[in-house]
């Protein structure tokens, strides 16, 4: 059970921060790692407006996906910033660790400037 990387999409679907944790996975160009956030932002976008209600609060998407030795899963923050953890499979507990770390990141006078 490993956190591969940890990435920051803003509401507008760039993204703010990027960081890996682990040799598991390959390295991707920044280029690359630009353009996969860019597109999970589209498809929460687009998952977002599937729901036949739209829940009170923030409204919800892509909350996780699944590859066949690792995966990801999606925090939604009330601004619309998104918190993305990929992780091997399987790995119990990424719900709070996605709250720890906006609590973390929403103390932190660092996080100020890109809107958590």
């Amino acid at each position: 059970m490993t956190v591969h990387a940890l990435w920051v999409i803003n509401k507008a679907g760039g993204l703010v921060f990027s960081r890996s944790y682990s040799d598991t996975l390959p390295p991707l160009p920044l280029n690359t790692i630009l353009i996969l956030a860019g597109t999970l932002h589209g498809i929460h976008a687009i998952t977002s407006r599937l729901t036949p209600a739209p829940p009170p609060g923030p409204v919800g998407g892509l909350e996780s996906f699944e590859a066949e030795s690792w995966g990801g899963r999606v925090f939604l923050t009330p601004t619309g910033t998104k918190f993305v953890v990929l992780h091997s499979l399987p790995h119990p507990g990424l719900d709070d660790l996605l709250k720890r770390i906006y609590e973390t990141c929403r103390a932190c006078s660092t996080c100020v400037d890109i809107s958590c």
